[in-house]
């Protein structure tokens, strides 16, 4: 079972960037997994796909839920820029957000002044946001060693039985190639959204 950008992940972003101590964040985060992680039905396996605005608390997710995995999806920079760009303001709206909550975060380390980010062009902020979160998943994923895969989407839509063979296996999924193959052949995996 697939819970997509749960709100409950942004919120607490939102409640750290207005004075919420550590112990109050763990214990909030510690509760709403405890809830996301309960199947809907019995067996289930439930994945979580946190929005981007999340990603600053990855450790704190993968060290309160030590047995967890996760898997770091991204575009290419070229398919991330263009994304962006086709969703006009709303886009131009969204880097600039994340950007702001980035800094806040201690994410983006690249020698240049704050002041100067407002200088800035829209694609110029996406491209700091894309390179910021690729330099915190090399981190993570040199820290957390097998508990992270990491997946180019090109590679998941060009490959999809391949990719979700994959994260099967890595999610300790028992399900069969058969299963698999069917999932990858249904509509979903006939475009790259980052693309059109």
């Amino acid at each position: 079972m697939g819970l997509k950008e749960p709100v409950l992940f942004n919120d607490i972003i939102g409640w750290r960037h207005r004075g919420a101590t550590g112990p109050q964040v763990a214990k909030v985060l510690d509760d709403g997994l405890a809830l996301m992680a309960r199947p809907f039905e019995q067996g289930e396996a439930i994945i979580v796909k946190p929005s981007s605005i999340a990603n600053p608390m990855i450790p704190a997710l993968m060290a309160l839920r030590p047995q967890s995995r996760a898997v770091l999806l991204h575009a290419p920079l070229a398919d991330y820029l263009t994304s962006i760009a086709r969703k006009g303001m709303e886009g131009r709206l969204w880097v600039r957000d994340l950007l702001k909550k980035l800094l806040r975060e201690g994410m983006i380390d690249l020698g240049i002044a704050s002041a100067d980010y407002l200088g800035l062009t829209d694609i110029q902020v996406a491209a700091i946001g894309w390179l910021a979160q690729h330099m915190q998943f090399q981190k993570l994923a040199g820290a957390l060693g097998d508990r992270v895969v990491t997946l180019n989407s090109d590679m998941f839509i060009a490959k999809p039985s391949e990719s979700l063979g994959q994260l099967a296996r890595h999610f300790d999924l028992d399900t069969h190639m058969e299963r698999i193959s069917a999932v990858a052949s249904t509509d979903l995996f006939n475009h790259n959204s980052k693309k059109w």
